[in-house]
């Protein structure tokens, strides 16, 4: 079981912290210091997928809360991959976070989903959730990355590089 937590905060980033790891869409991870890192969710750090404050100055404004409707979401959710036999996380039990080309995050494993009050649901399987900061559901992306143009590719060195 992975100790992962993932928790959005207010009008920020989300906070990712425990057993995880964050790649780009080809499967080479970033670098991440101490079991904790902040990635972007307003789509405008220079620095992506981490956030660099940018949401500040950007304006970014979203309060995100976890309701019932979640929790019964998340439970679907753990069925059906369960259903089609989906990985919950990587070899060594990580949670992955993957970060997709001009795309949404995609967070595969079992890990806690947190809203800045604190209210958390178990996820197991995949969720995607946005990056672009356009989402007219976040924090899922609805796919509204595509209609604004959303561009952002990044890449991690491999450590066998």
């Amino acid at each position: 079981m992975s100790d992962t937590k993932v928790a959005i905060t207010d009008s920020g980033p989300y906070w990712v912290s425990g057993n995880f790891v964050v790649a780009d869409a080809d499967g080479n991870e970033f670098t991440v210091e101490d079991d904790d890192a902040y990635l972007c969710r307003c789509g405008q750090s220079d620095n992506k997928p981490f956030c660099d404050g940018s949401h500040n100055s950007a304006g970014f404004d979203n309060e995100c809360r976890l309701t019932w409707m979640d929790g019964i979401g998340f439970r679907i959710n753990r069925v059906m991959q369960r259903v089609r036999g989906s990985k919950m996380t990587d070899e060594s039990g990580r949670t992955r976070i993957i970060v997709g080309n001009d795309d949404a995050y995609e967070i595969v494993g079992e890990f806690d989903f947190l809203d800045a009050e604190g209210k958390s649901y178990r996820q197991h399987g995949k969720l995607r959730v946005c990056r672009c900061g356009t989402s007219n559901a976040k924090p899922y992306c609805d796919n509204s990355h595509i209609s604004t143009g959303f561009s952002s590719t990044v890449s991690a060195t491999s450590d066998d590089e």
